[in-house]
Parts: C-alpha cells; sequence; structure tokens
C-alpha cells in the first residue's frame, strides 16, 4: 500500500532512510539526519618572500606544526632553526596565504655555498622546509611551491635540483616523483642524532 509523508512534517535537514506500512493507518516512518557537505579548502595565493627579512610568525608556525607536530622533528632538536630572522636569511622564500591571509604553505630554495647546505654542490640548488597546513594538502599547493622553486632554479642558470626527506614522508615523495625527481641512494645522510634522509635529484633541462 503506497503512502505520503506530509511537506513539512519532516526534521528538518533530514532525509527519508526507510519507511513501513503496518496496517490500516499505522506508517512507521524513520528518518536520518543529511550531512551538509564538506566544506572546501578556502584559496591560496602564492607570494614571494622578501630576501633577508623575517620570516612571519604564523610562517614559523606552520613549520613547527608540520615538522614537530608531525613528529618529524623533535621538539628539543629543533633549536633556533625556525627563528623568524634566521629563516629569513636561509634563501629564496615563497609563503602561500589563503584567503584570511593565514599561512598555509611555504618552500625555500638554497644555495650550493649557503651555510644551511645539506648536500647541494655547484651548479644545484637545494630545497629546504615545504611545508602545507593540513588543510590545503591534496589540493595542488604543494606542487604550485615546488614549480616556484624550480623556475626560480632554472633562472638562475641551476643544472639540477635537489633536496634531502625522511623516509616516513611518503606522500612527498609521492609529489617529488610526480614531478620528475629520482632518489639518489648513494647521496643519502644522516644526522648525528641517526635520523636518515634520502636525497631526491631533478636534473634540469
Amino acid at each position: 500500500m503506497g503512502f505520503e509523508v506530509e511537506p513539512g512534517t519532516e526534521p528538518a535537514g533530514a532525509v527519508l532512510a526507510k519507511a513501513d506500512y503496518d496496517g490500516p493507518g499505522v506508517h512507521r516512518v524513520a528518518f536520518v539526519r543529511a550531512l551538509a557537505p564538506a566544506s572546501p579548502p578556502s584559496g591560496w595565493t602564492v607570494r614571494r618572500h622578501p630576501q633577508g627579512e623575517p620570516i612571519a610568525e604564523d610562517v614559523c608556525a606552520l613549520l613547527m606544526d608540520v615538522f614537530v607536530g608531525e613528529g618529524f622533528t623533535p621538539r628539543e632538536q629543533i633549536g633556533n632553526a625556525l627563528d623568524p630572522s634566521l629563516l629569513g636569511t636561509r634563501g629564496a622564500a615563497w609563503v602561500a596565504k589563503d584567503d584570511t591571509d593565514r599561512a598555509v604553505g611555504v618552500v625555500f630554495l638554497v644555495e650550493p655555498d649557503s651555510p644551511f647546505r645539506q648536500v647541494a654542490v655547484p651548479g644545484e640548488r637545494e630545497v629546504h622546509f615545504m611545508a602545507v597546513a593540513r588543510s590545503h594538502r591534496r589540493g595542488g599547493l604543494a606542487a604550485a611551491l615546488l614549480t616556484e622553486c624550480l623556475r626560480e632554479a632554472r633562472a638562475r642558470g641551476a643544472k639540477k635540483v635537489v633536496l634531502s626527506t625522511q623516509p616516513a614522508m611518503r606522500a612527498a615523495h609521492a609529489l617529488y616523483e610526480k614531478n620528475g625527481f629520482l632518489r639518489n641512494a648513494w647521496r643519502d645522510w644522516s644526522r648525528d642524532d641517526g635520523r636518515a634522509y634520502w636525497v631526491y635529484e631533478l636534473a634540469l633541462r
């Protein structure tokens, strides 16, 4: 037997889940609350940071959240690496801001003669501290930051771009490989505390 639910009697924001007929004048109707669609991440804009100027505090906080908060670097070993003034001298930097002007991404490109270099040699440029906020991952932001580094490296006449990444950073590995980077295990290295790093390279054409 068919039946109808009188319009306006269903719970607000609900959808019909089940309806049964139990005999004359007895209808059992079950509703479930409809889930609101997830809000997509806000937009973002990547801008170059003026080299030599201190890095903003919200960028430092983002780096702390990603590298320390996600377990890649012990808090007690971060030292002064995230000091705003020191970061400002590390190299060329690009910062991504969302629609509320909050930092949601950052990356640095380091010269081979920099005191901050890890593995770069003459003719190479080195990517450091790429970080993207959890809320803005899988949306193309990391690729956009990497593209800025590659563009700058080519403009400076580099023959190769290199970077160091931890074995547990699998999402980062996928990004690098998708963009043509290859791991060179011969250049892998470790810190004094035992943390291992894999080296990826991209030959520029």
